[in-house]
């Protein structure tokens, strides 16, 4: 069975579930996303591997304005476990997976938030373990947002209201957020 990691309801109030497939295909894990209409149908599920990685962490999902879903995590190979990269899975919303992006700018570029706030222009809450920094990637290029985004926690999350960009996380030294 999969691993669900994270959960979204779509604008047409449908229920999004993304994580780890229980299921390998050729030695990899791959990323699993299902969705189910409000009234419970399964529209779909879907097992989708990345090219050149073996095991995969999914940490993320959010709706794009083209009504698709970018799935964000981690990757690795099994062969080189030190190094491991941030991912974007865009998948349509019938399951097929539209593109993926690795970012190898540079080493533990986790993913483990992301939103669209404008068309293919993603915000994304990247590293964690005192290294956390929010970037702006358009598909091709990474920008540092903001490099006092330091945490020690990789539990985050961003906001996106009236156009303005939120970042929430649990700190549980403190029991506040």
């Amino acid at each position: 069975p999969p691993t669900y990691e994270d959960a979204l309801i779509t604008s047409n109030k449908n229920v999004i579930m993304t994580g780890e497939s229980g299921n390998t295909t050729s030695g990899k894990t791959p990323v699993y996303i299902s969705s189910y209409s409000e009234n419970g149908i399964k529209n779909f599920s879907s097992d989708i591997t990345l090219t050149n990685y073996d095991e995969i962490k999914v940490n993320d999902i959010c709706e794009m304005s083209d009504g698709n879903y970018c799935i964000a995590g981690e990757c690795y190979n099994f062969s080189n476990t030190s190094i491991r990269y941030g991912f974007l899975l865009k998948v349509d919303n019938n399951g097929n997976k539209i593109w993926e992006k690795i970012l190898t700018q540079f080493n533990g570029s986790s993913i483990y938030s992301c939103i669209e706030k404008q068309s293919n222009v993603l915000y994304l809450g990247v590293g964690g373990s005192g290294n956390a920094k929010l970037y702006k990637y358009d598909l091709s290029s990474l920008t540092a947002i903001n490099t006092n985004y330091a945490t020690s926690f990789n539990d985050i999350q961003l906001v996106l209201r009236n156009s303005k960009l939120y970042r929430a996380l649990i700190d549980i030294k403190t029991s506040s957020y």
